[in-house]
């Protein structure tokens, strides 16, 4: 979760360098997400939010790889530089998904979260616009769904209090997030850009992938939704990144960007 920020640095260093900044930015996104990729195949760590965060690196990383050489940051041709990322990292990415597709096979015929995914879809099938759904199951929504108040917490809302919560948090989550990519956009500084946008870029996926999940569509085991579901760990490293955020946009930049190099232009008839 952390690593986008970091990236973001990354980027910014980068800068200027050319179709050499743009392919060791690319080196630096694949070479954390091949890992995140492979380490959400083993087994024993598939409950583990690996693949979520495969996805959150993936995506922010080329969002904001794209930012950067939209607005000519590197100082290289900009479809030249969108053909190398593109290319390059999803050529990398396929090799990587040939040579593991054995444990590709394993997963998806023994993902425990198609289990969520059918109790979820049973729990929703039941619910209504506003009030309590039914569930037809000997037990409780409750004790069919492990830790409630935080990886089913939507899930179970909608199921207590109806469709009309879902629009409710949804919306109040989209006209957050379109809140801060404005403020993200609007920001003077290159690095107060790359580094907000990296922020809410997180948040952003943090938010679909658990929206997601709790609508059963389990595509990765979901990471807490941020400052509302449960999880020590998570809600401290979801503090600093806001904490950082809110910085940059109080300030306008994160440190001042490095001033360009003056070019002095000799005069046609000297004296």
């Amino acid at each position: 979760m952390l690593f986008p920020t970091a990236f973001a640095g990354v980027v910014f260093r980068m800068r200027g360098k050319g179709y050499w900044g743009v392919l060791l930015c690319g080196v630096c996104l694949a070479i954390p997400s091949t890992i995140a990729f492979i380490m959400s195949l083993n087994s024993v760590t598939f409950l583990l939010p690996f693949k979520a965060s495969f996805l959150i690196l993936w995506v922010t990383g080329l969002v904001l790889l794209t930012v950067a050489i939209w607005k000519n940051w590197f100082g290289s041709n900009r479809l030249f530089s969108m053909l190398l990322i593109y290319v390059l990292l999803h050529l990398g990415l396929a090799g990587a998904m040939i040579r593991v597709w054995d444990g590709l096979k394993i997963a998806a015929a023994d993902s425990p979260m198609d289990d969520f995914a059918r109790i979820i879809k049973q729990l929703l099938s039941g619910a209504r616009f506003i009030g309590q759904g039914t569930f037809n199951d000997i037990y409780p929504a409750g004790m069919m769904l492990p830790a409630i108040e935080s990886d089913f917490l939507l899930a179970y809302a909608i199921h207590r209090f109806g469709w009309i919560i879902f629009l409710v948090a949804a919306s109040l989550l989209v006209a957050f997030l379109a809140a801060a990519f404005s403020k993200c956009l609007r920001l003077k500084s290159v690095l107060a850009q790359l580094v907000s946008l990296s922020v809410v870029l997180n948040f952003t996926m943090q938010t679909i992938l658990y929206i997601l999940f709790n609508l059963g569509l389990a595509i990765a085991s979901p990471l807490p939704l941020p400052l509302i579901s449960r999880g020590n760990g998570f809600i401290l490293v979801n503090l600093c990144l806001i904490g950082v955020l809110l910085s940059t946009f109080r300030t306008g930049r994160f440190v001042s960007d490095p001033p360009r190099a003056k070019r002095h232009v000799k005069p046609w008839v000297t004296g």
